[in-house]
């Protein structure tokens, strides 16, 4: 990219999941999404099949009519996980395009003379702040002791979900891993609108 420091590639490796799938893998975020989507459903469907409750019975709701988890999958899900994939080329185009439109100036190795950061050291600073660690222990810490109340509020449902432990744990994992990549969205976005002013 044009006229961008090298630090804005920082992004990538920002963290595990996105490295591994952008960088190792190789995969765009609509491939990576689509991916994950017949993955993660194709093991439920074939976990339905095995219980015997892809369709609804007398007694419970089968996983093809469930259409509330179609909804929250095909599109909450997935946009949250092609976003969360696609932040690191948000950010690098948001910064190459304020580069280039002389929004903003280079960087350079010194404060200008009003005593404003430069780009470099405010694009390490956002990157600190993006790839820290606390992102992902301060909703586990919270979370965790909401956990088993949930839980056991959920197996109560007559669903598909609730069929065998192992379908109800991998749709808890599931939410658990949706709510790991809303985790970025707020504070990516803060520091690329003040980027912008």
């Amino acid at each position: 990219m044009m006229n961008v420091p090298e630090s804005i590639y920082l992004f990538y490796k920002a963290d595990f999941i996105t490295f591994g799938i952008r960088k190792r893998f190789k995969l765009n975020p609509m491939t990576a999404t689509v991916l994950w989507y017949l993955f993660f459903n194709g093991v439920l469907l074939i976990t339905a099949i095995h219980d015997n409750i892809v369709f609804s019975t007398s007694s419970r709701i089968g996983l093809l009519n469930d259409f509330g988890w179609w909804i929250i999958t095909t599109l909450g899900f997935n946009a949250t996980f092609y976003t969360f994939l696609w932040l690191p080329d948000g950010v690098a185009k948001t910064i190459s395009g304020l580069v280039q439109n002389k929004v903003i100036g280079l960087p350079s190795s010194h404060k200008d003379q009003d005593g404003k950061e430069t780009l470099d050291i405010y694009i390490q600073k956002f990157f600190r702040s993006y790839s820290n660690r606390l992102w992902y222990i301060i909703p586990s810490v919270i979370a965790i002791p909401l956990l088993d109340s949930l839980v056991q509020s959920h197996r109560k449902f007559l669903i598909w979900e609730t069929a065998s432990n192992f379908s109800f744990g991998f749709t808890i994992f599931l939410y658990m891993f949706f709510f790991l990549f809303v985790r970025n969205a707020p504070h990516t976005s803060d520091y690329c609108y003040s980027l912008a002013k």
